[in-house]
């Protein structure tokens, strides 16, 4: 008897440790996505977290390339009001709606805790866009979607034009959601709900999948040396 225990016991590190059979390490989570995305071929949306970062007054990412076809959504925090309004690259804090007669541009209107999706109808045609929450295209909240890299027309000349405005930013009042678009079409108003990264590790991974591999490796060692005692 005490020779099947100790031999039992002799195979705990093979339960623990052999991924075939238990599954192997868990895999760590993706790095966080940075300041710009470009659509990859699996996925045919793009999600921009809004009013994240240290400050809450930025999207993220805020330079985005995304190709016909495809879709951005929106993802705004519970925390405060924004907005995602389209606006021109020559008028930064303004609507396209007033700056360009007969154009209706889209907008989430004020909202917070749920989704706004754009379907990307033009790639060639630069999108831009900015928060109508009073003074934050101001501070820099403003994004673009098929900007040039750099030059005039890109992402950071246009927000550079936002923060020159400043703290002389009009407020604008906000008449609620509104569909259309040029370059990137809403077709409805912002949705309950906020979800995350495509990229996101699943929550909880690290710790279920070790505890898992725990259980299993415990198990495992039972029924090998319930077969051990068996045939000895």
């Amino acid at each position: 008897m005490m020779f099947k225990a100790l031999l039992a016991f002799s195979l705990l590190p093979l339960a623990f440790s052999s991924p075939q059979v238990y599954g192997g390490p868990v895999a760590a989570p993706p790095p966080a996505t940075t300041s710009s995305a470009a659509a990859s071929p699996s996925s045919s949306d793009i999600v921009v977290q809004v009013g994240s970062g240290s400050t809450g007054i930025a999207f993220n990412p805020s330079d985005i390339q995304a190709p016909v076809g495809h879709t951005v959504t929106f993802s705004f925090q519970a925390s405060i009001q924004h907005s995602v309004t389209q606006s021109t690259f020559a008028d930064p804090c303004t609507p396209i709606s007033q700056t360009q007669n007969g154009t209706t541009g889209f907008d989430s209107g004020l909202t917070q805790g749920t989704t706004f999706t754009v379907n990307i109808t033009d790639a060639s045609t630069p999108v831009y866009f900015f928060c109508k929450f009073p003074t934050h295209c101001g501070l820099g909240m403003v994004g673009s979607i098929n900007a040039p890299s750099s030059g005039n027309g890109s992402f950071a000349s246009y927000q550079s034009a936002a923060m020159a405005i400043g703290s002389n930013e009009k407020t604008i009042p906000d008449a609620g959601p509104q569909t259309g678009g040029v370059g990137a079409v809403a077709t409805a108003g912002p949705q309950t709900g906020t979800p995350t990264d495509a990229g996101s590790a699943p929550a909880n991974t690290g710790s279920s999948g070790a505890a898992q591999l725990s259980i299993n490796g415990v198990m495992a060692l039972l029924s090998l040396g319930a077969a051990v005692a068996f045939t000895l």
